[in-house]
């Protein structure tokens, strides 16, 4: 079912879904990795955009976020629907 958020005044469609995480690609046309890329010289590859994005310290932190709360919510070995908090 398609989806609706207003971003700065305009409607933008979308439809929600699950990916795997080895169907995701960066995007180096999309503006944001375009500013990183602008800061080296020379072709970049998925490889580098990568390391350019886990520079950011920002991305460190949502990383670390994501590590800490699937821990959270993963079920222990031991008693499956409890949350493990290691």
């Amino acid at each position: 079912m398609t989806e609706m958020i207003v971003i700065p005044g305009r409607n933008i469609p979308y439809t929600r879904g699950a990916v795997s995480v080895d169907e995701c690609v960066l995007d180096p046309q999309n503006p944001r990795i375009q500013f990183l890329v602008g800061q080296r010289a020379g072709a970049v590859n998925e490889r580098d955009l990568d390391e350019l994005i886990w520079e950011k310290d920002a991305v460190k932190a949502l990383g670390q976020s994501i590590l800490k709360m699937e821990a959270y919510t993963r079920p222990s070995s031991s008693s499956a629907g409890t949350r493990n908090s290691s």
